[in-house]
């Protein structure tokens, strides 16, 4: 009813419906190690095992590849990441926890996506989004960008929505330069400005999110400027009454026609274009 090597470590007892063959590290069994189960110990898989449909409880690996080359998926448990590789072996997208370290030495989680080439790389974290390549748009498209937001939605007359929407939420006064979007270079087909009706004395913040300042004042009024503008921040200022506006610098020169530390406005309808440029508020004046 058995066989069994001279050590006995290996055997077939057909008794007991048993076998194992092995030793004490590396073996298989059937219910020796434990009743009714297939045990395997210390085995190294060298070919490829496929099943249509496999459900694991729980299942431990270091590293896991769906191809050795070309086109493929790899989990690697030792860098902690995901990669996934085009047919020519090109790394085109990468889940990592450390995708690139910011100023700060902060090893920052992100997902890369880029090019074969790696010219064109688009980067997804929490601290935003990096792009430098150009949209997924149709390429017969005239105009093409590295983030697109199309509008097909009405939102209706109480509504607002937006390609692109940039929102600050340090402060009203933050201490270093901040904005909602910044471009070096911007092709605008139509603006909206953000406007701010004043009707009394007013100073305007370092932080001011409104462009055209609209003076609706029943008496005479003091406009005091921010103390502390950035370099090329514009300002359209109206005087919707027939009582004065004086618009003061504070603290910073005004130029028109000399360097006055304030200028008033007193025609109704009558406006002014302010930048303010290495320290000074230059100004235009319009008149209707």
């Amino acid at each position: 009813g058995k066989i069994q090597s001279q050590d006995g470590l290996s055997y077939l007892d057909l008794s007991n419906n048993t076998f194992k063959v092995g030793d004490a590290t590396s073996s298989i069994d059937w219910g020796v190690t434990t009743p009714d189960t297939l045990t395997i110990k210390g085995v190294t898989a060298t070919n490829l095992l496929m099943a249509d449909l496999a459900f694991i409880d729980d299942l431990g690996v270091r590293f896991v590849q769906t191809s050795p080359t070309g086109k493929r998926v790899v989990i690697d448990g030792d860098d902690n990441n995901i990669k996934i590789y085009d047919a020519s072996d090109n790394l085109i997208i990468l889940i990592d926890d450390d995708v690139y370290e910011n100023e700060d030495g902060e090893d920052i989680p992100g997902v890369l996506v880029q090019n074969a080439a790696g010219t064109k790389r688009t980067v997804v974290t929490s601290e935003g989004i990096i792009a430098n390549g150009q949209s997924g748009s149709d390429a017969t498209k005239a105009i093409k960008g590295s983030i697109e937001g199309v509008i097909d939605t009405d939102p209706g007359v109480t509504g607002t929505t937006a390609g692109v929407l940039g929102i600050i939420e340090i402060g009203a006064n933050p201490t270093g330069k901040a904005f909602g979007g910044f471009f070096s270079s911007a092709m605008i087909q139509g603006l909206h400005l953000q406007p701010l009706v004043v009707s009394g004395s007013t100073t305007l913040s370092n932080y001011l999110r409104a462009t055209y300042i609209y003076c609706n004042n029943a008496a005479p009024m003091t406009l005091d400027l921010p103390s502390a503008p950035l370099n090329g921040m514009v300002l359209l200022v109206e005087q919707g009454t027939a009582n004065d506006v004086t618009v003061d610098g504070n603290g910073n020169d005004v130029y028109r026609t000399s360097t006055v530390s304030s200028i008033n406005i007193n025609d109704k309808d009558h406006l002014l274009f302010m930048i303010y440029v290495a320290g000074v508020w230059r100004v235009k004046k319009w008149a209707p």
